[in-house]
């Protein structure tokens, strides 16, 4: 059998249901793992995020490899801060993936 060939069938996946079993999505919501209807905070909010990354994240220097020690420091402050910004974190992963030679 080709390895793309198989079909993965998932049972709490509201549109496959919703379109293949003409299920009401006001039937489906209760039988859906987590809440849909608040989907909770997007992953790049860091209401504790400084001026200065917020500016390279927006920026053309978020793919800059000068900026890996500055996105280096931001990580040990949020490990001091005990705070989270994953955005900035897979911006510093991605300068890591893309400069692995150096």
């Amino acid at each position: 059998m080709p390895r793309n060939s198989a079909k993965i069938s998932l049972p709490y996946a509201g549109t496959h249901l919703v379109s293949k079993h003409k299920i009401p999505p006001s039937k489906i919501s209760n039988r859906i793992p987590f809440d849909t209807t608040n989907m909770g905070i997007a992953f790049d909010y860091a209401p504790d995020r400084p001026e200065h990354i917020e500016t390279i994240l927006n920026g053309l220097d978020r793919y800059n490899p000068e900026t890996t020690t500055i996105f280096q420091d931001y990580v040990a402050q949020q490990c001091e801060d005990r705070t989270y910004d994953c955005y900035a974190n897979l911006a510093l992963l991605k300068l890591y993936v893309c400069d692995v030679f150096n």
